[in-house]
């Protein structure tokens, strides 16, 4: 584990106003309820507590070791076994190689002329130091996305004037934030009431999100819900000149929705402004945009997200026969069921490509096919499996052609983009058919040595 401490995302992100923008009761491990969940959507430091909780329950984190990276991962054919190179020159052998980093830990950091003569603070959401204080300041904040719309309502509050730089707006879906009145319910009665509206949560949010992103269906519900939300967005702005300059000019599910109760009404406020012209460099007191107007600042916040793609190869691995998994996957990562790729012998991804749905849903079904699939590896008297070179062509190929049917077909930018322009994080699929994919392993999708 690259962090000091347990919680991934949550151990890093620890900005003002970071929180969760799904449900509380979804963003919890099937296994471990919890009816202490203060808010419907919690904050950074409750997840990470959750998360800390569940670990200690299972007697895992003694087996972690902390402030410790991978640097490169190569499968040892003769010994049938991965070579795992980590960061302090200590090497593990494994027979199996599961690889957990995610897609949300290497921060985009903006490069900009001058960047290195501006004479104020600059931090990314993502690598926040508590200990800075902005109250008072003028502060920038570059980035629209998730951690742009949490952050800058919280920070607008003290500052002496903030300033957003827009490249591009968001589509803000209202969040709908509630205190939880049922705190610490325990008891068979509340666990089953938990496990009742979790699967009710599941699937009518699966069938929603289906309606709002497929095309040209019975049941499509896309254009009506854009036409009502441009409404409710425009509803919440009083200045019309910036009004005009908050409906995005693409899909809503082209880019990652966000959800905020407070965020288009912090435009309101009177130290509030909007620059939407790009920015061209960073002087010594602040930026300079391309049409030469010049902000001063005293600090600068990156909320600008994550390199998905980066993420997902953050070491090097080499598979069967020298393959690097870098040079086999190009500008585009793919997997079979978003979990083995070919040439990678005893290789697994949890939360790989094409599997952003409903997070730990997914992330649980991928647990349980891995598990499965080890298991009946180490009962089989084999050394190895990798799947198939043809179910990994087929499934990918189903996987194209049904995101063919989505509106996130057309991309814009963002982490859902590849370096191709194909969307490859969104699973395009209802939420049980993975649950059927990943109910076990079968033995006919490897190839076993």
């Amino acid at each position: 584990e690259e962090g000091g401490g347990l919680g991934g995302t949550w151990f890093w992100n620890k900005y003002p106003g970071c929180a969760c923008d799904i449900p509380a009761i979804l963003y919890s491990f099937s296994w471990y309820h919890n009816p202490a969940w203060t808010k419907k959507f919690p904050e950074a430091d409750e997840i990470q507590e959750y998360m800390v909780a569940a670990a200690a329950s299972q007697d895992i984190t003694p087996h972690i070791q902390f402030n410790k990276t991978v640097v490169k991962c190569e499968w040892i054919e003769d010994d049938g076994k991965w070579k795992v190179d980590t960061s302090d020159g200590v090497t593990y052998h494994a027979n199996v190689l599961v690889n957990a980093t995610g897609l949300l830990h290497q921060p985009i950091i903006p490069k900009f002329e001058g960047d290195e003569i501006f004479g104020g603070i600059k931090m990314h959401t993502a690598r926040w130091d508590r200990s800075v204080d902005l109250k008072g300041k003028n502060v920038g904040v570059v980035g629209t996305g998730c951690s742009g719309v949490q952050v800058l309502p919280s920070l607008i509050k003290d500052c002496q004037q903030l300033t957003l730089f827009q490249r591009s707006p968001a589509w803000v879906f209202p969040k709908g934030d509630e205190t939880n009145t049922n705190l610490n319910k325990t008891g068979l009665v509340s666990y089953l009431q938990d496990w009742v509206q979790r699967q009710k949560l599941h699937y009518d949010g699966d069938w929603q999100w289906n309606k709002l992103t497929t095309k040209d269906a019975w049941y499509s519900a896309g254009e009506q819900t854009m036409d009502v939300m441009r409404g409710v967005m425009e509803s919440l702005i009083k200045d019309p000149v910036i009004r005009e300059k908050i409906i995005p000019k693409y899909g809503a599910t082209v880019k990652r929705i966000t959800f905020s109760d407070d965020y288009l009404q912090a435009f309101n406020k009177d130290n509030f402004k909007l620059v939407t012209d790009s920015i061209e460099r960073l002087t010594e007191q602040g930026v300079e945009t391309k049409s030469g107007e010049v902000v001063d600042l005293d600090a600068i916040v990156y909320a600008t997200g994550f390199d998905c793609i980066k993420s997902a190869m953050p070491f090097e691995i080499i598979g069967k026969n020298g393959q690097s998994l870098n040079t086999l996957w190009g500008k585009s990562p793919r997997a079979y069921k978003g979990i083995c790729v070919p040439k990678m012998p005893n290789y697994f991804i949890m939360f790989g490509p094409s599997t952003i749905n409903d997070r730990m849903f997914m992330s649980e079904c991928a647990a349980n096919f891995i598990a499965d699939a080890v298991l009946k590896l180490s009962r089989s008297g084999k050394k190895s499996i990798v799947v198939k070179d043809e179910l990994f062509a087929e499934y990918n190929k189903k996987l194209k052609n049904a995101v063919k049917s989505k509106t996130y077909n057309e991309t814009a930018g963002g982490y859902y983009e590849d370096g191709e322009g194909f969307n490859w994080l969104l699973y395009p699929f209802p939420l049980f058919y993975y649950r059927w994919q990943t109910w076990g392993c079968g033995a006919q999708e490897f190839d076993w040595n």
